[in-house]
């Protein structure tokens, strides 16, 4: 029904969360509509404060929400950039280790961070990214 109080992904999500899914992958969210592509995004939170374990796929990224400390295997990456972008307005004590790019207790802004995150390399065999609190969106790209 186009007559709704949601978009299909936020109703699909919710659906698969009533139904006891505990890991739910999305596809085909991330098509040439960027109003629906950062909306699709926003509803993974729906995924995440439910507990659930949401991934969105596309042929060049897999995007995920982040909420506390996580562990990329160099091996198992989707891609070879990882972008972090702050989803809640603040991401307090950020740390980045085994990263071209390191940081120490940074903290994200919606507002001042100006792209920082973006287009960063794991070195090491395994990159850890650590965080005090908020939301990031972790983005691995191919290209």
């Amino acid at each position: 029904n186009p007559m709704k109080d949601d978009t299909d992904t936020g109703h699909a999500l919710m659906t698969a969360i009533s139904m006891g899914c505990d890991q739910v992958h999305i596809f085909g969210a991330t098509g040439s509509r960027l109003d629906h592509v950062l909306g699709n995004i926003q509803s993974m939170m729906l995924a995440k404060k439910a507990g659930a374990d949401c991934v969105m796929l596309d042929a060049h990224n897999r995007i995920r929400l982040i909420t506390e400390d996580t562990v990329i295997r160099r091996d198992e990456q989707y891609g070879r950039f990882v972008s972090l972008l702050p989803l809640t307005t603040k991401v307090e004590g950020v740390e980045l280790i085994g990263f071209k790019y390191p940081l120490h207790n940074y903290t994200f802004t919606s507002t001042g961070s100006a792209g920082l995150g973006v287009s960063n390399e794991i070195l090491d065999k395994e990159a850890v990214i650590r965080m005090r609190s908020g939301v990031l969106i972790l983005i691995e790209a191919l290209d």
